[in-house]
């Protein structure tokens, strides 16, 4: 604590007296060298919050009222680290509409809606045109269960089975040593065993071959060489050459596989080199290799599958498509596989080029490779599950504009160059465990997913209800019940310097204060009253000193009542001191209420020079109180709040014993002290807009003597410029900094 005493007479004595010696030159210079900030910016307002209006609404079940939380940062992985801003209500019939103080720095909040079983949902929401709007659900809601209609094409082969079954008649036997002929027909009958390869030159005119029996090429590698359509029926069977063998089917050939039919080979490839010349290979059967290979230039070109496809490995190059509409287990793919999947899939290694789900479709995989560039669109209540890894970077996903798709991640591996559109509900473990350390991954996953119709749930958690079944493997039912997350209402730290109108050290710590306000809310919306606790947490003050909170903009008949809970006391020091001990001041129709006399007896110390929880004397626990204030006029917009909550110190003037000075905030001045205050106008206009206060969220103050701008190295470089450095506060030197 210092002063320059040479200047008392300018600053303070004088003003009061009878004959003025203020001059306002000389004050004007003496703040413009001593003051510990040069050059301030010509429009700081010293704020470091700023109130936006809020609007969430509900699109969801009818008839369910969900709790919507707003926080700083993400409440499922910062747990009672995320600050709460805003709290209140939804529906399908009312939005939760309001007003919320929130840091300039924030650029997106965090919104939480909770339904009656504790299952969250959040969305990550920018802070545009200086307001917070969030929808949750569909725009247009309809069951979660409902098929919205297959976005998959189906593809039946150009015969049917009886069409094949009657071309059996007039075939011919197909025996070892046959050579085949261009536009024959060719059967192995049922009950008889073909073993080996038959010739064929290929044909420009097909020829077919109908499996009925078996037909074992488990010797060496084969070709069918191109024009022959292989039709595999009524319980017939191919059998693949054995393990390191393949079976080559080239240009304009294919394949049909039949209902309760199969090609077998779990060692063994079965290769379609020129993707059938543009045709479509089907199986309505079994097919079970070590590779399926599909080569192909044409993008709806590759393999058709409404029955059971098992593969070691789906190598379909050059864009192949493999469309599913039956069962699909593989291990891994190539990259440039394009995935139509209309039913289930379970893979080891998830990686495409191209992926496309239906309604109600899903894919299980254990790590999720991605290839840069691809694209994901999912259809409503289809899912991704993803049991281990997910590398998503370059990757797109696209959900539905209606309804809501499901992709849950064990782990995430990579997000760089990832993008997200659409409805989806992503289910991330880090939001169960935080088990990462890498910031980044997570930042930047949550920035994907900012401002558009993505949201983010804990595991079970998603609203989405997908029915278990042949399409959809275990499909999803949301959990019985969540778990609830912690809250933690946004703390405003309000710092003062006691010397005005005197330069003091600067250390902002002379009256600390720690602010919560909490609104209580009926069901539409409406706050009944409001809790504002405040903690007295530092008195660096070597001389009496006391504080008072007036609300701006509020006279007595908007309020129907103030009540206090003070279980340590802290009022009995209005006794005695520059305040009355009434729940008012008498101040005209103002509402000023005195929140204590002397912060030193607030902690029982008798003596007003000994500086508490600065750096020299701790006391063991804190002091607080909270004052319940209810308003005459409800509204769901807070009649208390940041910006009209002028919390100020107040201490007796040097130049007279029936008159206080009085620190406020800066954003305050406009509003004029108190008529209990010493006039001290003119000193306030030669400061300019230099301030003796600031109010900051979730402050940790300076130790005593230590500079406010030292222990907060950009602190003077937001003052000389408050468009930059908004989040000075987060980052000072630690030692000089008192962490309570």
């Amino acid at each position: 604590m210092y002063y320059f005493a040479a200047s008392v007479c300018l600053m303070s004595s004088c003003v009061d007296s009878d004959k003025s010696y203020f001059n306002p030159d000389e004050t004007k210079e003496y703040y413009e060298n001593e003051y510990f900030i040069k050059d301030i910016d010509p429009s700081m307002d010293w704020k470091t919050t700023r109130s936006v209006p809020v609007a969430v609404s509900i699109n969801e079940d009818l008839g369910v009222n969900y709790k919507i939380s707003i926080f700083s940062s993400n409440p499922l992985l910062e747990g009672d680290n995320a600050l709460l801003l805003a709290e209140g209500s939804a529906n399908n019939g009312m939005s939760f509409n309001t007003t919320a103080d929130i840091p300039n720095a924030l650029s997106a909040v965090y919104v939480m809606r909770t339904d009656e079983k504790n299952r969250n949902l959040v969305k990550i929401v920018g802070v545009e045109d200086g307001q917070i709007k969030a929808s949750f659900g569909a725009k247009t809601a309809t069951s979660r269960t409902t098929r919205s209609g297959a976005e998959i094409q189906t593809m039946p082969f150009d015969k049917s089975e009886s069409d094949v079954l009657a071309m059996i008649s007039s075939a011919t036997e197909m025996t070892s040593g046959i050579t085949l002929q261009a536009g024959g027909t060719y059967k192995i009958s049922k009950g008889n065993t073909l073993q080996g390869m038959v010739a064929n030159q290929g044909f420009d005119t097909r020829a077919s071959i109908i499996v009925e029996g078996t037909w074992d090429l488990s010797g060496e590698s084969t070709k069918i060489n191109k024009g022959v359509d292989l039709y595999i029926v009524n319980g017939g069977q191919l059998i693949l050459p054995s393990e390191e063998k393949q079976l080559e089917i080239i240009g304009t050939s294919c394949f049909a596989v039949y209902p309760g039919s199969s090609i077998v080979g779990q060692n063994a490839t079965l290769s379609v080199t020129n993707a059938s010349g543009g045709r479509i290979n089907f199986n309505a059967g079994i097919i079970d290799v070590k590779v399926l290979s599909v080569a192909s230039w044409e993008a709806t070109t590759g393999v058709y599958n409404t029955g059971t496809l098992k593969a070691g490995n789906l190598n379909f190059a050059n864009s192949a498509t493999l469309i599913n509409h039956g069962q699909v287990e593989a291990k891994t793919m190539h990259d440039n596989t394009k995935i139509e999947n209309a039913c289930y899939m379970k893979v080891e290694t998830l990686g495409a080029s191209s992926i496309k789900l239906s309604s109600n479709s899903a894919i299980n995989a254990t790590n999720w490779k991605s290839v840069w560039g691809s694209q994901i669109q999912m259809a409503a209540n289809s899912m991704i599950t993803i049991s281990n890894e997910a590398n998503l970077s370059g990757a797109t996903i696209i959900g539905p504009s209606n309804e809501y798709a499901l992709v849950k991640i064990q782990a995430l591996k990579d997000i760089n160059g990832f993008n997200n559109s659409g409805n989806i509900y992503y289910e991330v473990d880090f939001t169960d465990n935080n088990i990462t350390n890498n910031g980044w991954l997570v930042e930047n996953f949550l920035s994907k997913i900012k401002n558009t119709d993505g949201a983010i749930a804990k595991f079970g958690e998603s609203p989405i209800t997908i029915p278990a079944g042949e399409c959809t493997g275990e499909g999803n039912t949301p959990s019985e019940q969540g778990e609830e997350i912690p809250t933690n209402n946004n703390t405003i730290t309000y710092t003062f310097e006691d010397n005005f109108p005197l330069v003091g050290d600067y250390d902002m710590n002379d009256i600390v204060l720690d602010v919560k306000t909490q609104y209580n809310r009926d069901a539409e919306n409406k706050i009944t009253s409001a809790d504002v606790n405040i903690t007295l947490v530092a008195v660096g003050a070597t001389k009496q000193i006391g504080a008072a909170m007036r609300l701006i903009g509020l006279t007595r008949s908007d309020i129907t009542s103030v009540t206090f809970t003070d279980e340590k006391g802290i009022r009995n020091t209005l006794g005695n001191s520059i305040f009355g001990a009434d729940t008012y001041e008498e101040d005209g129709d103002q509402v000023i209420i005195p929140l204590f006399g002397d912060g030193h007896r607030v902690y029982g110390e008798d003596k007003v020079d000994k500086m508490l929880n600065t750096g020299y004397s701790e006391t063991e626990e804190l002091y607080s109180m909270t004052i319940h204030i209810i308003p005459s006029v409800q509204s769901a917009n807070p009649f208390i709040k940041k910006d009209n909550m002028d919390i100020f110190i107040a201490y007796p003037a040097r130049s007279t014993t029936n008159k206080r000075s009085e620190v406020h905030l800066y954003e305050f001045w406009g509003n004029g002290l108190t008529s209990r205050a010493l006039n001290q106008e003119a000193n306030m206009a030669a400061a300019g807009n230099r301030t003796w206060a600031i109010a900051v969220p979730n402050f940790k103050y300076p130790k005593e003597g230590v500079l406010i701008s030292e222990a907060y190295p950009e602190f003077a470089e937001w003052a000389k410029d408050h468009n930059t450095n908004l989040e000075w506060y987060k980052n000072p030197v630690k030692s000089s900094i008192i962490n309570r």
